[in-house]
């Protein structure tokens, strides 16, 4: 059986984001689950967790004694993915493979210089077992998962020593970790470089129960919401937080949301689920900047969308983070103004990076 290491790159390993260690790496520990299952041994580092420099990091990989070492690359971890891989072949002489985001969207002539054996595009839960054991090289097209719920458990167990909960300057309460309920997105935007074509998949309220029960037993309070956006089926957020009301559960939820389901049964259920924070992309309130951004078929009504969402979460005492997009090239600095005093006035709150181009989106600075 090989030996595996998982790393999780950080986004600088000369500065701490404010970004950083909200909740776990959820990708990386679903593929280690599998490879668990199959008698592989693993380990995972969450090198922006952990705040490790490259020196330490490079000491972990030592200890580790990898046959296999995986990375996931976002645009954001792309200097540091090639600061790791180079640590690697100064350290052992493993099969380097890496995957995430940014490899997903990339054209091929940009990923050689990162300098691994094979780039992964796609969720690779039903294809790690063979990239682990025959080791191919080059670029691999994978077949996303498509029934979510036949997903092994995350390995939490693997990062259990690893402290997490911060979000976007909040700090979550009690035992933090993450959870998946869906994955991908049913909509275009211009910026996003989250790739359309996987389409949404969500697992069933039932099975989500389940490993909420595990989460329970388990001692954990605080719950990070991976989803891209947990309210893209309404129904099912519904339904789950009847059954967790059924069961008796409940904790502290955070996550992220589109303002286009505003509805008062979806805020109600949430709140009674537990849900006590959502990040919002709302990136102007100005319909021409909206519709330029592809955020709605009708952005005429997507001031309306923010107002009653912001309503909704006021009234249910949810926080709302808001996070605008400045630059499109139909924006004027009155637009600006005008986005930025709308949030302020219906109560929502701003958070704030800088962002660099994405493959696969229009480059854009977000202040958020």
């Amino acid at each position: 059986m090989a030996s595996v290491l998982f790393i999780y790159p950080p986004i600088s390993f000369e500065e701490r984001s404010a970004l950083s260690a909200y909740a776990p790496p959820l990708g990386i520990l679903y593929l280690a689950s599998v490879l668990q299952r199959a008698g592989h041994r693993v380990q995972v580092i969450d090198a922006e967790a952990e705040h490790l420099s490259l020196e330490e990091l490079g000491e972990r990989i030592e200890e580790a004694r990898p046959d296999v070492v995986g990375l996931t690359c976002l645009t954001l971890t792309l200097d540091s993915c090639k600061k790791i891989v180079r640590e690697v072949r100064k350290r052992s002489k493993a099969y380097v493979v890496v995957g995430g985001p940014h490899i997903s969207v990339s054209p091929p002539e940009y990923l050689k210089e990162i300098g691994a054996d094979a780039y992964v595009m796609g969720e690779a839960e039903e294809e790690i077992l063979r990239i682990v054991e025959e080791r191919p090289s080059g670029i691999l097209q994978v077949k996303e998962p498509q029934d979510l719920d036949s997903l092994p458990l995350p390995a939490r167990e693997l990062v259990e020593h690893v402290e997490y909960g911060q979000f976007y300057g909040m700090k979550m309460m009690g035992k933090i970790t993450g959870i998946l309920t869906s994955r991908g997105c049913r909509y275009g935007c211009t910026y996003c470089n989250r790739p359309k074509k996987l389409g949404f998949r969500s697992r069933s309220p039932q099975q989500i129960l389940e490993e909420l029960k595990v989460l329970d037993r388990e001692g954990f309070d605080s719950i990070w919401i991976a989803d891209d956006n947990f309210t893209n089926d309404p129904k099912r957020v519904i339904k789950l937080a009847d059954l967790m009301k059924r069961e008796g559960l409940k904790f502290h939820f955070f996550g992220q949301a589109r303002v286009d389901t505003p509805s008062r049964a979806l805020y109600k259920a949430m709140r009674e689920m537990g849900v006590l924070a959502l990040s919002y992309g709302v990136e102007s309130v100005v319909p021409k900047v909206v519709k330029w951004y592809g955020k709605t078929p009708h952005p005429e009504r997507w001031p309306h969308y923010v107002r009653r969402t912001l309503d909704l979460c006021k009234e249910y005492d949810i926080i709302f983070l808001g996070s605008l997009i400045f630059g499109a090239p139909v924006e004027t600095k009155e637009d600006m103004i005008r986005s930025i005093e709308f949030l302020e006035k219906g109560g929502g709150g701003l958070h704030q990076r800088k962002h660099p181009p994405l493959h696969g989106g229009l480059g854009h600075l977000e202040l958020g």
